[in-house]
């Protein structure tokens, strides 16, 4: 799971004025006004100065200047020695990226009890990031016994104090019966919940259920819509399923240069699948011209993108001397590979150029 955003410092800062910085403010509002006026250098200065002088606020927002390198050179320790400043004062968001600090030890040794302790801290003020957190802990053991229904009851905690990640999160537990028990309609209404809030991972679990019909009825109008939606937002495995559904003709016509080019999208952020799907287009002839040369080219990226089925692709295109120069040696070597591995296609294609009658 990955860890919920710290917080955008622009949501930090205090409410004020959009005026020029005036000589008659506090060091802290001279700072909020430079840093809407994107001053951030002066913004960290004059931060830097109410910091100094205890106010637990500022010391927060300090500590997240220095976070994000705005204004400040990029300091993780600096940035932690900010976050407990105004953390021991009771400040609920420096508590939470304090404990967010400790989690990926960044600007501070890694120690997931101390991450504990602090969203503790924070969740206790109703910080939903750090709620959300808590159940990251216990879903992973971090610091803590794994304990996935208690991970369950921290999300569901988070989610109600408006988490988008975990209304997504008890979606997907709902749906797997993962700490709770199994009820798709829980999970259609949390899902529905984060993605009507533009929230990508959501808006393609969603599409997912509608493709699948889990939970609802199966619906590749609603799956399609829901996947452009997230691939909007370049959510990778979004751009992947709506060329498979292109690929296939699901729901919409059929139209593999579509389906191409939104497998495209989706190799350019590693998808392994999308580039194998292009170079098995490609090798086919499947609704576009047969291009050996783009079935190699597609089928090595998706080998260096680590997906093994490429290998077989690659065995082929070298034993039939397609977009490459034959070269059984080469095809031989890696049926055997894949074949040691339990691929009973590699193995039979090995026998059969064994017996001499591979082309």
């Amino acid at each position: 799971m990955k860890n919920f955003f710290k917080i955008p410092l622009f949501f930090l800062l205090l409410i004020g004025l959009l005026v020029s910085p005036s000589l008659f403010a506090g060091d802290k509002e001279k700072a909020v006004a430079y840093y809407k006026e994107r001053d951030y250098k002066n913004a960290c200065i004059y931060m830097e100065k109410a910091a100094g002088q205890g106010d637990a606020e500022a010391q927060g927002m300090l500590g997240n200047f220095y976070s994000d390198g705005q204004g400040c050179k990029q300091d993780h320790r600096l940035a932690a020695f900010w976050n407990r400043k105004a953390a021991e004062q009771g400040h609920p968001t420096a508590q939470y990226n304090l404990g967010l600090q400790y989690e990926n030890g960044r600007g501070v040794k890694q120690d997931y009890q101390a991450a504990y302790h602090w969203y503790q801290k924070a969740a206790g003020q109703g910080n939903a990031s750090a709620i959300f957190n808590l159940g990251g802990l216990y879903y992973r053991g971090l610091g803590v016994t794994e304990d996935h229904a208690e991970a369950f009851k921290w999300y569901l905690k988070a989610a109600q104090a408006g988490s988008i990640g975990a209304q997504t999160h008890v979606g997907v537990l709902y749906a797997d019966a993962d700490g709770v028990k199994q009820d798709l309609a829980e999970a259609l209404k949390w899902t529905m919940k984060a993605a009507g809030q533009d929230y990508p991972k959501a808006q393609y679990n969603l599409a997912m259920m509608y493709y699948d019909g889990e939970g609802v009825k199966q619906d590749y109008g609603e799956a399609m819509a829901w996947f452009q939606k997230a691939a909007g937002q370049d959510f990778t495995e979004a751009q992947y399923m709506i060329g498979v559904m292109y690929s296939r003709g699901l729901g919409i016509a059929q139209d593999k240069p579509a389906a191409i080019q939104w497998f495209i999208l989706a190799a350019g952020q590693g998808h392994s699948k999308a580039a194998y799907n292009i170079a098995a287009i490609y090798y086919n002839g499947d609704g576009v011209a047969k291009n050996g040369a783009e079935a190699f080219r597609w089928t090595k990226k998706a080998i260096e993108m680590g997906l093994p089925q490429g290998e077989f692709m690659l065995a082929v295109l070298y034993e039939e001397g397609v977009g490459v120069e034959k070269n059984p040696a080469q095809a031989a070597a890696l049926y055997r590979k894949l074949a040691a591995q339990g691929n009973a296609e590699a193995q039979e294609r090995l026998d059969r150029m064994k017996r001499g009658k591979g082309k």
